[in-house]
């Protein structure tokens, strides 16, 4: 989860009054540079101790599930370093986690579990997680996880600063650049407008038809329709990035999938896993998705 900044939600005025005393206080503090992490705490450590209850492998745990759960533990400790600091910084963070549109009643409840734990075992380590991790192997294969930490204060200081930074603006000088502004809509029509989406599409294979036939139509053998699904991702810049995400939440499709023909979720596969959809389902990214429509998408 990216640290907040300013400038890409409305504000109300009570919240800039929040903002503005966040800032003085920091800037009344004389933090200085950021300091390194000289504790000899190890953060990887304590994260997995966080997420160990709650894995579901007992062995060898499929990396997809690490990747979700370290995701979650991070969101969660992050909130409750942000909990100790300021309520506003809290609801704000915990608002932006929630706009995402990623978290489903199961993360809801698998957050606010972590979050709990954290602060019931862990609430005297109030450094603030960095998005980025990374799992390697050791030499015996066994998977090692590399968390970045960083003191609140600095971590504080560093978003902030950079949100505004980032909220500047300068208009062009440049008579071109304007110039093809104002005639943007002299272009051709086949030059669509691209959404801020990338997209997934999810096609059925012989498994997902043989759970079907065997639900509801066991003396038709399995076809397989040429009908897919699409659904519309988080914008990423590459395919690689995108089939990143498709991993970490893989789950939802696959529910959203066996919803639509069976809401008894007795009925599902009871070990989903990332190999399973695989095996269920053919994948295709796309990292460019163009809308012809002159009329705002609506979720139902």
């Amino acid at each position: 989860m990216k640290p907040i900044k300013g400038g890409k939600h409305p504000v109300q005025k009570n919240e800039v009054d929040e903002m503005l005393k966040l800032m003085a206080d920091m800037l009344n503090g004389g933090m200085g540079k950021p300091k390194p992490n000289t504790t000899g705490i190890s953060y990887s450590s304590l994260i997995l101790q966080l997420i160990k209850p709650y894995q579901q492998s007992t062995e060898n745990m499929p990396v997809e599930e690490l990747e979700y759960l370290l995701d979650m533990g991070m969101t969660a400790w992050n909130l409750s370093v942000y909990k100790q600091q300021s309520d506003f910084l809290y609801q704000s963070y915990l608002q932006a986690v929630n706009s995402t549109g990623l978290m489903d009643k199961a993360g809801e409840k698998l957050l606010k579990q972590l979050e709990a734990d954290k602060e019931k075992l862990f609430g005297q380590y109030n450094d603030m997680l960095l998005e980025d991790f990374e799992i390697t192997e050791d030499a015996n294969g066994r998977s090692v996880i590399n968390i970045i930490s960083k003191p609140v204060d600095n971590f504080l200081q560093e978003s902030l600063m950079g949100g505004l930074a980032g909220d500047t603006f300068e208009p062009s000088d440049d008579k071109e650049d304007n110039f093809m502004e104002e005639e943007d809509d002299e272009l051709p029509p086949y030059v669509l407008p691209v959404i801020n989406r990338n997209v997934v599409i999810i096609k059925p294979r012989a498994p997902f038809m043989d759970w079907l036939r065997k639900m509801y139509f066991p003396e038709e053998p399995p076809q397989l329709s040429g009908e897919s699904t699409v659904y519309l991702l988080p914008e990423y810049e590459t395919v690689k990035e995108t089939e990143k995400y498709v991993k970490k939440n893989f789950d939802r499709i696959f529910g959203s999938e066996l919803w639509s023909w069976d809401t008894e979720e007795k009925n599902w596969p009871a070990k989903r896993n990332y190999k399973l959809f695989t095996e269920w389902f053919d994948i295709k990214f796309s990292c460019m998705a163009y809308d012809m429509a002159n009329y705002p998408v609506i979720k139902d």
